[in-house]
């Protein structure tokens, strides 16, 4: 649904465009895997980030620009019709991560952003596929994009995690031969966000079988949605968090970021004139101390003992005499947070007790 053009003095590319902006000002690179720029598969992730309302422009990343001799690994939109092995693959695989292949890419990928900008675009991101996961994961190391994602990626580590400068977000399969469990766990424990898909194979999301393969199509569904929901959230303006020490009677419409510090507990007395709505106490904190929240029945899903979680829009309610932290309709608990609380203060504020004087 899109067309080729030249991007900068002669790199060739694809570029969708939305038909109705998301809103967002972002534009996604899409980084194609070891098949090439030829093969439609890739260029389909253009049309369907334009689809909802993203500027998306894939570069031909194997052109003689680059110095490859190969268009891409020999293929067609379903069948690698040459081994992924022997020596011929493993020179086409060293020439596309060389240090001075990096380089170019990287210019390359610049070229693309400033494309991106003159369709006027303010925030950026990458997505990459199998090796592409690689080269997004290399180009999010520059810090000039807001989000990138690895779909299927490989070569990755917890190094190379730590490298990039600003998010990224893995998606993966389990026993895939290029990403290993112990690859993945590993940036787990270093801070990354990663998706396993069970049962699917490397490259699932661009050469499964979608007309004859439930599964495989619905976990592609799945996973673009994921990246698409990934995109939008990265162009969010980032809360400003008050802190749990500086609460007091009259806080209202707070934003905080806490750690669960127990599991809900029924309240000791439940509150009078709530009809059949059960109250829960759970404490919570951050480093400038701690506080009991309270939460209905309807809002105890999720919340878990070592969880950190977002109270948007909460307030204090005082009740008999002791502060309590509450989130009413006008108010959201958010449970998928990005953001670690280290440590825990002391000074626990719902344990003070406040005397209300008469006007």
């Amino acid at each position: 649904m899109g067309k080729e053009l030249l991007v900068g003095k002669s790199m060739k590319s694809y570029y969708a465009a939305p038909k109705a902006k998301s809103g967002r000002g972002m534009g996604v690179v899409v980084v194609h895997d070891i098949f090439g720029f030829a093969l439609p598969n890739c260029k389909y992730i253009c049309d369907y980030l334009a689809a909802r309302g993203f500027d998306a422009v894939m570069p031909d990343l194997y052109s003689e620009k680059q110095g490859v001799d190969l268009a891409g690994w020999p293929t067609t939109e379903a069948e690698v019709t040459k081994p992924l092995e022997g020596e011929d693959f493993s020179s086409f695989w060293s020439a596309i991560t060389t240090s001075n292949y990096w380089a170019g890419f990287q210019e390359d990928i610049n070229e693309c952003i400033n494309f991106l900008q003159k369709k006027g675009c303010v925030h950026f991101g990458i997505i990459g596929f199998c090796w592409g996961g690689l080269a997004a994961e290399m180009a999010a190391k520059s810090g000039r994009f807001t989000l990138a994602v690895s779909a299927h990626g490989c070569g990755h580590t917890a190094e190379t995690f730590r490298e990039v400068k600003g998010n990224i977000f893995y998606i993966t399969v389990d026993d895939d031969p290029f990403f290993g469990k112990a690859a993945q766990d590993a940036i787990i424990s270093a801070g990354g966000k990663l998706k396993v898909f069970i049962g699917m194979k490397h490259g699932f999301m661009v050469r499964g079988d979608y007309a004859n393969d439930a599964a495989v199509k619905a976990a592609a569904d799945e996973a673009m949605a994921l990246a698409e929901t990934a995109f939008s959230n990265s162009c969010l303006r980032k809360p400003t968090y008050s802190k749990v020490g500086a609460l007091h009677p009259q806080s209202q419409g707070v934003t905080l970021l806490v750690k669960v510090l127990g599991e809900p507990i029924e309240a000791d007395e439940q509150r009078k004139g709530a009809g059949h709505t059960m109250f829960y106490d759970v404490a919570c904190g951050d480093e400038t101390g701690q506080i009991t929240m309270s939460l209905k029945d309807t809002q105890t899903e999720g919340i878990v003992k070592h969880k950190v979680i977002c109270v948007r829009n909460g307030s204090i309610k005082m009740v008999r005499g002791f502060m309590r932290l509450v989130v009413d309709k006008w108010g959201k608990l958010d449970r998928d947070v990005e953001g670690t609380v280290e440590c825990i203060g002391d000074t626990d504020l719902s344990s003070l007790e406040f005397e209300v004087y008469p006007a």
